[in-house]
C-alpha cells in the first residue's frame, strides 16, 4: 500500500479556491480570453464570449462573472481594461486549467 503524504492546508485552499471560482465555464473562458489577448476591455471580453458561446449573453451575466472573477482575486480591472493579476500569471494551477481547455 503506498504511503499517504502530508498536504499543506494552504495549498488545498488555494487550488479550491481557484476551482470554484473557475468552476463556471463562463468565468473560465473569461480568464482564458483575457489572458490570451493580455487584457481585454469589457466589450472585447463580451464579443469573444458572444461568438465563442454562439449567442448573445446578458450584459448583467458578464457583470456578474467580472465581479467574482475580481472578487477572486484572479483579475483586476485597469484604466478600463481587465488583466490577470500579475501573481495568477504564474500559477501552476491556473496555466494548467487554462492548457487544458484550449
Amino acid at each position: 500500500m503506498e504511503e499517504v503524504k502530508k498536504v499543506e492546508l494552504k495549498n488545498v485552499e488555494l487550488v479550491a479556491e481557484i476551482s470554484n471560482l473557475l468552476g463556471h465555464p463562463i468565468r473560465l473562458i473569461i480568464v482564458d480570453i483575457i489572458e490570451k489577448k493580455e487584457g481585454a476591455n469589457w466589450t472585447e471580453i463580451l464579443n469573444n464570449l458572444e461568438e465563442i458561446i454562439g449567442k448573445r449573453l446578458n450584459p448583467n451575466t458578464i457583470n456578474f462573472h467580472l465581479s467574482k472573477l475580481v472578487e477572486g482575486g484572479i483579475i483586476e480591472k485597469k484604466e478600463g481594461r481587465f488583466f490577470v493579476k500579475e501573481n495568477m500569471k504564474n500559477n501552476e494551477i491556473l496555466k494548467a486549467i487554462l492548457k487544458e481547455i484550449r
